[in-house]
C-alpha cells in the first residue's frame, strides 16, 4: 500500500500533463488551464508545466500570469530558448519595455538565444520611440545569428515602418530561404503583400499557412482581418468564430468580431463586443476609431467624439476620422467645431469632396456664406458629377441673393440628369439636410 501511494503523485502528475497535451490540440484553452494548474498545484517545481501553463495564460489574454509563470520555469531550468521569449511577451503584453530591457540582456554563451533576447530589446525599445537603439539591437542580433529569421523578420517590421516594402521584401524572402514553413515568415509576407494592397496574394499566403498548420490562432486572426477587408465577411466570421472557440477572451479575436458585427449592421452587438475589452482598445491601431463608429451608430454622441478625438490624438493623419468626428459634431449641433475640425484638414491640402461638401455646410450654418460657396465649389471641382453638391451651392448662392449663379448651378444639375438618362443611369437626389450624408466608413482594422 505504501509503495502504491508512493507512485500515485507521479502518475497522477503524468495524467494531468498528458490530459492538458490533449486539451491543447483540441483547442480547448480552460481545460487545459485546469488541468496544468492541478500539474503544478501536484509538483511545483515542474519546470514544463509552469511554461504551459504561462503560454496558456498568455492567449487567454492575462499576461500577469504569464509572467509568473514563464519566471518560475525559467528559474526552475526549463529551456531558455522559449522560456525567455514568453517572459519577453508577458512583459510586452504590460507595456513593461523598461524591466525588459533591464532583466533580459544577451549573456554571449549562446549565439542563437543573444539573438532572440537582441530581438526583444529592438521592439521594447521601439515601444519606447528608442528608434536608434531598436535598429542597432537588430543589427547585432542578425550579426550574432545570420541565418535565424526572429533577426531577419526583425528588420523586415522596421523597414516596412519606414515605408521600405522593398527592403522588407528582401528581408522576409531570406527568412524564408533559411525556413521555408516559418509561420512567422509567412505571416509577415501576408502583411507585406496586403501593404502592397495585393490582397488576393496575402489571402493565398494565410490559406496554405493555415492549410499546413490548421491550430496556428495568430494566422486565422490575420487571415480574418484580411477578409474583412475583402468584405467577405461570411470566411471572416468562420475565423473569429474558431478562434473564440478555444480562447473566449482572445483580445484580437474579440475586437475583430466587433468588426465583423459593425460591418454587417449589428451596432449593439459591436458594442458589446467592445466592452469586454474596453482597456485594450487604445493599443489597438484602429480600436478607439471602430468605438466612434459604433457609439456614432448608436446615437451615443458623446461617447463618440471623445472616442474620434483620442484616436486623432494619436493617428493625426487619418482623413477618415476627421470626417467622422465632424459628422458626429454636426449631429450634436455645433458647425463651429466642424469648422475647427475640418479647416485642420482643409489647410494642409489633403481634403476630398466630401471634406469641402461637410465644411461648406458648416460655413452655411454660421452665416458665412462666401465661405460656404468656396467650400461648395472646392468639393465639385473634386466630384463635378454630385448633383447633390450643385444644390448646395445653388441654395447657398440663392440666399446671398445671387439667383443668376444659384440658375446655373441647376441647371447644371438638370443637364447631368439629362445625360444620365441618356447613358441610361441613375441619378440620385441629394439626401435632405437631416440625413446622414455621408456614410461611415467601414470599419476594416488595419
Amino acid at each position: 500500500m505504501g509503495a502504491w501511494f508512493g507512485v500515485w503523485p507521479m502518475a497522477a502528475h503524468a495524467d494531468y500533463m498528458s490530459n492538458a497535451r490533449d486539451a491543447l490540440k483540441k483547442g480547448d484553452l480552460k481545460s487545459a488551464q485546469i488541468e496544468l494548474r492541478n500539474a503544478v498545484r501536484n509538483d511545483p517545481q515542474n519546470a514544463e508545466a509552469h511554461y504551459w501553463l504561462g503560454r496558456v495564460a498568455l492567449e487567454l489574454g492575462d499576461a500577469v500570469a504569464g509572467e509568473r509563470e514563464a519566471t518560475a520555469a525559467w528559474e526552475r531550468g526549463f529551456d531558455p530558448n522559449q522560456a525567455i521569449p514568453l517572459l519577453a511577451q508577458a512583459f510586452m503584453g504590460q507595456n513593461k519595455y523598461a524591466e525588459l530591457l533591464d532583466k533580459l540582456k544577451p549573456t554571449g554563451k549562446d549565439a542563437a538565444l543573444d539573438a532572440m533576447i537582441l530581438v526583444r530589446r529592438g521592439f521594447a525599445q521601439l515601444s519606447l520611440n528608442k528608434l536608434e537603439e531598436a535598429q542597432k539591437s537588430f543589427a547585432d542580433a542578425e550579426a550574432a545569428a545570420p541565418n535565424a529569421v526572429e533577426p531577419l523578420l526583425a528588420d523586415a517590421r522596421l523597414a516596412m515602418g519606414r515605408n521600405n516594402l522593398e527592403g522588407a521584401r528582401e528581408k522576409i524572402d531570406r527568412a524564408l530561404a533559411a525556413q521555408p514553413k516559418s509561420p512567422e515568415a509567412l505571416m509577415a509576407k501576408a502583411q507585406l503583400l496586403r501593404t502592397k494592397n495585393d490582397g488576393d496574394g496575402a489571402l493565398a499566403v494565410l490559406d496554405g499557412l493555415i492549410a499546413d498548420q490548421p491550430s496556428l490562432m495568430q494566422a486565422r486572426l490575420d487571415r480574418a482581418s484580411l477578409t474583412l477587408a475583402l468584405n467577405k465577411t461570411d470566411l471572416a466570421k468562420a475565423d473569429i468564430d474558431m478562434v473564440l472557440k478555444g480562447t473566449r477572451g482572445n483580445i484580437q479575436a474579440l475586437y475583430l468580431n466587433a468588426a465583423y458585427l459593425a460591418q454587417t449592421k449589428d451596432f449593439k452587438g459591436a458594442d458589446e463586443q467592445l466592452n469586454h475589452i474596453e482597456t485594450y482598445l487604445s493599443r489597438i491601431p484602429r480600436g478607439l476609431y471602430l468605438k466612434a463608429i459604433v457609439k456614432e451608430q448608436l446615437g451615443q454622441l458623446v461617447e463618440a467624439d471623445e472616442a474620434a478625438r483620442k484616436y486623432l490624438a494619436r493617428s493625426p493623419n487619418d482623413l477618415a476620422a476627421y470626417k467622422l468626428l465632424a459628422r458626429v459634431q454636426f449631429q450634436e449641433r455645433k458647425p463651429d467645431q466642424v469648422i475647427e475640425t475640418l479647416s485642420k484638414v482643409s489647410e494642409s491640402g489633403k481634403g476630398d469632396a466630401q471634406t469641402f461638401d461637410l465644411l461648406g455646410r458648416a460655413y452655411a450654418l454660421t452665416g458665412r456664406a462666401q465661405d460656404s460657396i468656396q467650400a461648395f465649389q472646392r468639393a465639385e471641382a473634386l466630384a463635378p458629377e454630385d448633383v447633390g453638391l450643385q444644390t448646395r451651392l445653388a441654395s447657398v448662392r440663392m440666399g446671398q441673393g445671387d439667383v443668376e449663379a444659384a440658375v446655373g448651378d441647376l441647371d447644371t444639375r438638370s443637364s447631368w440628369h439629362r445625360r444620365c438618362r441618356r447613358l441610361g443611369r441613375r441619378c440620385f437626389s441629394p439626401p435632405s439636410p437631416a440625413a446622414a450624408w455621408i456614410r461611415p466608413p467601414k470599419p476594416w482594422p488595419r
